[in-house]
């Protein structure tokens, strides 16, 4: 291989897509984009329904049930929390988190009433009621770092020292952008990235990875969805016999023209033809269902969200409970490998400037995910209820058992070593955290 081909591969990104021979760059063919700056992932998330679950429907699962504080078991600042909770200090956490999944990174600024400019340190609050409090999200866009630390001698060294927050319009008329550049100092701030490698500033956006796939689904769908438009109507053949053609002078030719633009653009339902003859076309209208559901497969397998959770139904069905069992997992995880340190920064915030008292050795406790919905609840007690009666039943002749003996036949099928799943169907075992 050339070195003039390594080049074109490997230099300023234009190795994305390349071909080995260099001969082809299939982002071009396929109409993929090189490089994707904040205002298109902005735009995607905003205009592209699935790519809002990812964005901003797993931001809600990890943050719109709250957290807790726990200290061995028992839970504390429990007053704290809830006024908290009354200022939207988790519905912030999960607009923040939304930023953050849309962009690189995203800040949340926590406004503690310390007297002092926001350019200036952290300083002791001048009120002792959590009510002065507010929180203000800030996109990847709208954030510049002003001044960095620099000093070697620093555990901080390489981070921001001070950021420039300001509310950005994207080109939207309906947006509020009143908010003024704000300088302040990284004691007040929140950076939530995720997905980084060797940055402690930057990570990657939850749709970088699946761009291309959502570029596939606008395809598919699109390009179907127009393909219909055009050919609902029919297509047509306008065949003129040999003698007809050769009178036509200009004015009939551009009459002729008119009338069929209007009759293909929905203007008139009919066309006057002498010495015309229109033919009907038989145009095939190919679905798009196996292009889409492999661009869903591969967006479900890179985000780790179940098909039928990324749909929001399956094959006219709810989410089943393996869905529901693995969805929760994630957002498990995510909570404690992500969302536990920003929470536990904004508390050491709140700690600092004496807004509350954060015990040393308390531990973030997060909800435990809901079983099943109540009709599901239902279901599984009714099917355990009939697996139950038809045991029940079953033991009755053979041992002489009453059906109105529940301690006895309990025994019996414990002792008997009987597989219960065999009397029912119903295989729920996953929580539900799903909630878009």
């Amino acid at each position: 291989m050339s070195v003039s081909t390594l080049r074109k591969m490997f230099g300023n990104m234009t190795g994305l897509g390349m071909s080995p021979d260099g001969k082809r760059n299939y982002y071009d063919v396929y109409g993929y984009p090189q490089q994707i700056n904040f205002n298109q992932y902005y735009w995607l998330h905003k205009r592209a329904d699935i790519a809002k679950r990812i964005t901003q429907g797993v931001a809600r699962s990890c943050w719109r049930q709250g957290a807790s504080l726990e200290i061995e078991g028992k839970e504390v600042l429990q007053d704290e929390i809830k006024k908290l909770k009354r200022l939207g200090i988790f519905n912030k956490l999960m607009r923040a988190d939304t930023l953050n999944r849309i962009g690189k990174f995203s800040v949340l600024y926590v406004g503690i009433p310390d007297g002092l400019d926001p350019s200036e340190p952290l300083g002791l609050s001048n009120s002792n009621s959590i009510n002065n409090l507010y929180f203000q999200p800030y996109a990847y866009d709208g954030v510049t770092v002003r001044k960095w630390d620099n000093d070697p001698a620093s555990p901080r060294c390489g981070l921001p020292e001070l950021y420039q927050l300001q509310i950005m319009s994207r080109g939207d008329k309906e947006k509020d952008v009143s908010t003024k550049n704000m300088l302040v100092h990284h004691s007040r701030v929140i950076h939530m990235s995720e997905g980084a490698l060797d940055s402690d500033i930057e990570g990657s956006s939850a749709l970088e990875s699946v761009y291309n796939r959502f570029v596939d689904l606008n395809k598919s769908v699109g390009g179907s969805s127009e393909a219909f438009f055009r050919n609902a109507d029919g297509k047509y053949s306008l065949e003129t016999s040999p003698e007809y053609a050769m009178n036509l002078d200009a004015q009939a030719k551009q009459e002729l023209d008119d009338q069929t633009e209007a009759f293909i653009n929905n203007m008139q339902g009919f066309m006057r033809l002498n010495g015309i003859k229109a033919n009907r076309l038989d145009v095939s209208h190919n679905s798009p269902r196996d292009t889409f559901d492999i661009a869903i497969e591969l967006i479900s397998g890179e985000t780790g969200i179940p098909i039928r959770i990324l749909l929001g139904k399956g094959a006219g069905q709810l989410a089943g409970s393996e869905d529901k069992a693995s969805y929760n997992t994630l957002i498990a995880e995510r909570r404690e490998d992500v969302c536990e340190q920003w929470l536990y920064s904004v508390f050491k915030i709140l700690h600092d400037s004496r807004i509350i008292n954060l015990p040393e050795n308390c531990d973030i406790k997060w909800p435990l995910t809901e079983a099943a919905s109540e009709k599901e609840k239902s279901e599984v007690r009714k099917n355990n209820a009939t697996a139950f009666k038809t045991i029940a039943d079953a033991l009755n002749p053979i041992n002489g058992m009453e059906v109105n003996d529940p301690k006895k036949v309990i025994s019996d099928i414990i002792d008997m070593d009987i597989d219960f799943a065999k009397f029912s169907d119903d295989d729920d075992d996953g929580g539900d955290l799903v909630d878009y």
